[in-house]
């Protein structure tokens, strides 16, 4: 009788949930099915579709989701309405005043509007909150280049001429060898050494390559020749 009762029951939840309405793409363009929380007939991730960017695919946020407080104010910006993304930034900084995020993205969105000094200001004030330098690095550079031609912007980014900004990300390791993704700030040629002792002594080399401009200043780079069940220590050289 319990097995039957038990079966009753999963008869029962799978009518309830197997009928539920399902979400219409229709009204919002493409977006994944886990786009589509808490039940909502809209996505909370921004759709693409041939003509852009689907305004009705951000008309709702999950305010229990912190990541997705800045979602319209980039919508905004991409949208080409800086002035709006200005101003939607400005009342998440009132309500959330050490929030550096919200300072980067007012930052993106006064440099659209040529506001320069205003701009490092803003990034300035998004620094002393404890933003590390290398967001801005990172971009998206194509907004970011308005900030990215200020002498104070030229100023910070110098100290990483021949520094990585993201990595080394180690993968796609075999019995024989491992292969290494870095990003830099600008295109600089990059190489592995690696070695047995600590101290790197006797290394062997990758080849060098350099990170490119149209890969996001990444590349990827390998070690062969490695011996199974065996220690490693490597190092990252920068700019030569």
């Amino acid at each position: 009788m319990k097995i039957i009762t038990n079966y009753l029951i999963l008869i029962i939840l799978l009518v309830i949930f197997g009928c539920q309405v399902k979400p219409d793409y229709k009204k919002v363009g493409f977006a994944p099915p886990e786009a589509f929380e808490e039940g909502s007939e809209y996505p909370y991730f921004g759709s693409v579709t041939p003509k852009g960017f689907i305004k009705t695919a951000l008309t709702e946020t999950n305010k229990n989701l912190y990541k997705r407080h800045g979602q319209k104010q980039i919508f905004e910006i991409i949208s080409g309405n800086p002035d709006e993304a200005v101003r939607l930034c400005n009342l998440k900084i009132d309500e959330f005043p050490d929030d550096p995020e919200f300072l980067y993205t007012l930052s993106i969105a006064q440099s659209q509007l040529g506001e320069m000094d205003e701009t490092v200001k803003t990034m300035e004030s998004a620094l002393s909150l404890g933003l590390p330098f290398e967001r801005f690095l990172v971009g998206p550079r194509d907004l970011i280049q308005p900030l990215a031609e200020t002498e104070t912007f030229k100023e910070l980014a110098s100290e990483y001429e021949n520094k990585l900004i993201h990595g080394p990300l180690l993968g796609c390791v075999t019995g024989s060898s491992a292969k290494f993704w870095v990003r830099t700030a600008f295109e600089k040629s990059v190489q592995i050494r690696i070695s047995r002792s600590s101290d790197l002594s006797n290394p062997s080399e990758s080849e060098v390559k350099s990170t490119d401009l149209n890969e996001d200043y990444t590349t990827i780079l390998e070690i062969t020749d490695l011996k199974p069940a065996t220690t490693y220590y490597y190092d990252v050289s920068v700019g030569g």
